[in-house]
């Protein structure tokens, strides 16, 4: 499998907001400016079918309406399924109608267009191509907030999404051969991880963590470990798993 780290900042940080692509296919979320990024990572933005949302903050979800857009602009060939928590549908038609009122009569009908379809949840178990699974994480006073475990062949991601420490993270971290985990900050705290908490992680389970959601600060601090354990990736990095 191929994980590509599309963006790995926090909104503080000049790298792009946090998202990773599987496989050229699943994208796991879609903030502010990743359409672009995507773009310029040579990504064939029409070739995803999978679109896995943590929660609805917006450095998470803002460029889904532009990733429909796009998609309604051509004859796609291929359907794109949104996997996302129960309400995510009308957050986007609510923000679409703030930003683009004047085609907010015709969204509908976009989206078909688009051939993107919104699959709500509570909790996630699909085959879908690849094993697909959701993990409630703990994003303190956002809720729901989900991390996902993708499988195939054999081979499995986990990606925390915005979380503390919590059963979900450890959960995703012993079931998955890799991980990309939340690390916004030097120390943990209610609502996000930090390099500390990565580090013992790391140390832990002796497994690849790829952190990501970094400010400027915890991405230097990161790469000056010397941790077998800790990947450190830049946006547009792959690794093969």
């Amino acid at each position: 499998m191929k994980l590509q780290m599309v963006g790995t900042g926090s909104i503080s940080a000049s790298e792009r907001s946090a998202c990773c692509l599987i496989n050229e296919h699943i994208l796991v979320d879609c903030g502010n400016g990743i359409v672009k990024t995507l773009q310029q990572q040579n990504v064939d933005v029409y070739s995803i079918d999978i679109l896995l949302i943590t929660h609805n903050h917006g450095d998470h979800m803002l460029d889904v309406p532009f990733l429909i857009l796009i998609r309604s602009f051509i004859q796609v060939k291929n359907e794109l399924k949104i996997y996302c928590p129960r309400g995510f549908k009308k957050v986007i038609y609510d923000l679409v109608n703030l930003v683009y009122n004047d085609i907010i009569n015709e969204w509908d009908s976009m989206v078909e267009k688009a051939r993107v379809t919104f699959a709500e949840f509570e909790e996630l178990n699909v085959e879908d191509n690849y094993l697909i699974k959701s993990v409630l994480v703990d994003h303190g006073e956002t809720k729901p907030c989900y991390g996902y475990m993708v499988s195939k062949d054999g081979k499995t991601i986990g990606i925390s999404g915005d979380s503390t420490l919590c059963e979900g993270v450890e959960k995703l971290i012993q079931e998955s051969d890799v991980s990309v985990l939340d690390c916004s900050f030097l120390s943990t705290g209610k609502s996000h991880m930090g390099l500390d908490t990565i580090v013992k992680l790391a140390q832990k389970y002796h497994k690849n963590i790829i952190p990501t959601h970094m400010n400027t600060e915890v991405r230097e601090e990161a790469l000056s470990l010397d941790l077998e354990e800790l990947r450190v990736l830049s946006d547009g990095m792959f690794i093969e798993i």
